[in-house]
């Protein structure tokens, strides 16, 4: 994995989340994959978000908003930043992250999109050696 990050700047044996590894296990709460997004329709969840693709879009008179496209390690989601959100968390959105977001998931025609409330950079990657733990952690599943 290292040698994989060293040549290509990425590593690719694992999902990038796992070199934040103790960063994501102490996280409060329980966060949710993207394969789990229609099972909480209408409700407040917690995500994390590796930024694959983002476009802003300005609002005549409004400021700007901005959609957003992640990936997990349960697959790709969209997000969305109203212009609020946007001028408080915008400046984050530097580097491919990792990012936490706070948000409410809203379904139209069968999609699911996550509503941005809050969002954080997640720190420097740690190397942990928690990396079976992470891909999802066991507190990212669904409770029955």
């Amino acid at each position: 994995m290292e040698s994989e990050l060293a040549a290509l700047n990425v590593p690719l044996s694992v999902h990038p989340l796992e070199y934040y590894a103790d960063e994501i296990e102490a996280i409060e709460g329980q966060l949710i994959l993207s394969t789990d997004m229609a099972a909480y329709a209408d409700r407040h969840v917690k995500m994390l978000g590796w930024l694959i693709a983002e476009r802003r879009v300005g609002l005549k008179g409004r400021g700007c908003m901005k959609f957003l496209t992640c990936e997990d390690p349960g697959g790709v989601f969209e997000a969305i930043m109203f212009p609020d959100v946007y001028q408080q968390f915008g400046h984050l959105l530097t580097s491919q992250g990792p990012y936490l977001f706070h948000g409410q998931i809203q379904e139209e025609n069968s999609a699911h999109t996550l509503t941005i409330e809050y969002a954080k950079k997640l720190a420097n990657p740690t190397h942990s050696q928690k990396f079976s733990q992470i891909t999802p952690p066991l507190h990212w599943l669904i409770s029955d």
